[in-house]
């Protein structure tokens, strides 16, 4: 990370269909990013980094996907050796 800053989309931040997790881990998410908005994270990564536990983490990136906010760009390695690199999108409602 750059800066001590990150931009979250307000849609992101008053979004009633978003769960409070999905929401830190957009913020966990946006402040790894790098180049052209890409970010590589795991579910176990991310249950260690929010906090809260892999089914929790699993589900928040679900969400995120759906609400369009972020997609998978590639998946993990064999056997999860690599994590999964994830494209945050901008979305405007």
């Amino acid at each position: 990370m750059d800066s001590e800053f990150i931009k979250i989309p307000l849609n992101i931040i008053y979004s009633d269909k978003l769960s409070l997790r999905a929401k830190i881990l957009y913020v966990y998410l946006a402040s790894e990013a790098i180049e052209d908005n890409r970010v590589f994270c795991g579910v176990r990564e991310a249950a260690v980094s929010v906090p809260c536990n892999k089914n929790t983490a699993a589900k928040a990136f679900k969400d995120l996907v759906k609400s369009g906010f972020i997609e998978c760009a590639s998946r993990s390695g064999r056997m999860g050796s690599r994590p999964r690199e994830w494209r945050l999108k901008s979305v405007h409602v």
